[in-house]
């Protein structure tokens, strides 16, 4: 989620769809954005950073096929992100959510 993609218009809630074969992935939710990530992946890991890629980081997820659902913000979703991850790493990033929850909605 890039923030150029206006999420915050509107009622709708937008969904995107990405597939990763192998490599890493990183998210970066912008500021007044909620999003919901629903997480099918076959081997990796799921990382929780500080706003802006800087400070400590949190493993939210390390092991074996599994499916996960995190969620970013506050409130009900702007954003649904919807990611199949055959082996990596998934980042994810908030510009000002001081944390990344288990959402258990996947």
């Amino acid at each position: 989620i890039s923030s150029t993609a206006d999420a915050t218009s509107g009622t709708d809630v937008q969904e995107v769809s990405v597939q990763l074969g192998v490599g890493e992935l990183v998210i970066i939710v912008p500021e007044g954005v909620t999003a919901r990530i629903n997480l099918a992946i076959g081997a990796g890991e799921v990382i929780a950073e500080q706003p802006g890629g800087t400070g400590s980081s949190t493993t939210l997820y390390s092991g074996g096929a599994g499916t996960e659902g995190y969620l970013i913000g506050t409130g009900s979703p702007d954003v649904i992100v919807n990611l199949s991850v055959g082996l990596g790493s998934v980042r994810l990033q908030s510009a000002t959510a001081p944390s990344i929850i288990r959402d258990g909605a996947s």
